[in-house]
């Protein structure tokens, strides 16, 4: 059973989601007092974490209270059955993805990590990276998209393509020292991909889908860990926004396919 969403409950999500991600973006208010130096890993990184998992929980608190009707899917049910279907193109954009970073950096292996900066930089990090983006974008962001455009033809479709666009450009921030090409290919393949998650999440009804793969695709990053060079090389960056294209279209054929008899609208009703 489907419910629809309270005016107020979409006026509390969108505040929410620009509090969420400005406070993402800026890491406040964990950068305001911690500074936390272990082992190898770069302190920007605790502080991150810290600061996107209590994000989190204020976000999760927020959404229980003032959005009682907006159901994010967080959810046992669909799990398997969205890992299932997703993880088998999830898992061929992270070769992709790695290997595209490993051959771009080839020559500039010059650092041996702990592997407590692996474990954290890596592992931990796109894990709380991963909640909070979807928490946001897809779980929030998204939902209020489609009660904008619900009386549009494919409102659906055109939430997850503004929501992609949105996503896509609140990276820029993290690629401005990055060259002008670099930039185009990252603003490419982040939508893409923003695309395909919003496709997953849309499809399985269920947000932890979404973190999974969402994580898994960020942890492509480890041969960073592996240098002191920060450049996105140029053939790293055309070879994943290639691979980005084509799994996010063959997402968008996908959810056509399946959603000719019954358009999803996006809210469920709690149990």
């Amino acid at each position: 059973m489907k419910k629809k969403i309270a005016v107020n409950e979409i006026i509390f999500a969108a505040v929410l989601t620009l509090s969420l991600a400005a406070l993402d973006l800026t890491i406040l208010p964990a950068s305001l007092f911690v500074y936390i130096q272990a082992a190898d890993i770069e302190p920007i990184y605790i502080s991150l974490i810290i600061n996107q998992w209590l994000l989190i929980i204020i976000g999760l608190i927020a959404i229980r209270y003032l959005c009682p009707n907006l159901v994010l899917g967080l959810k046992i049910t669909g799990l398997k059955t969205g890992l299932k279907k997703y993880l088998p193109s999830a898992i061929i954009m992270l070769a992709i993805t790695t290997f595209a970073y490993f051959i771009g950096l080839l020559g500039k292996y010059d650092y041996t990590p702990t592997v407590w900066k692996v474990l954290v930089e890596i592992f931990i990090y796109n894990v709380s990276v991963g909640f909070i983006e979807e928490l946001y974008i897809r779980g929030l962001l998204l939902a209020i998209l489609i009660y904008l455009l619900r009386n549009k033809k494919n409102a659906v479709f055109q939430a997850i393509i503004i929501s992609s666009v949105m996503f896509s450009l609140g990276h820029i921030p993290g690629m401005i020292s990055a060259g002008a090409f670099a930039i185009a290919m990252r603003l490419i393949w982040t939508f893409m991909l923003g695309v395909y998650l919003a496709v997953i999440y849309k499809q399985t009804d269920n947000l932890w889908v979404s973190i999974i793969i969402h994580a898994l695709l960020n942890v492509s990053g480890i041969s960073f860990c592996f240098t002191t060079s920060r450049e996105f090389p140029q053939i790293s960056v055309i070879i994943i926004m290639i691979g980005a294209v084509i799994i996010a279209l063959w997402s968008v054929w996908d959810y056509f396919k399946s959603n000719d008899k019954e358009q999803k609208t996006g809210f469920i009703a709690q149990a």
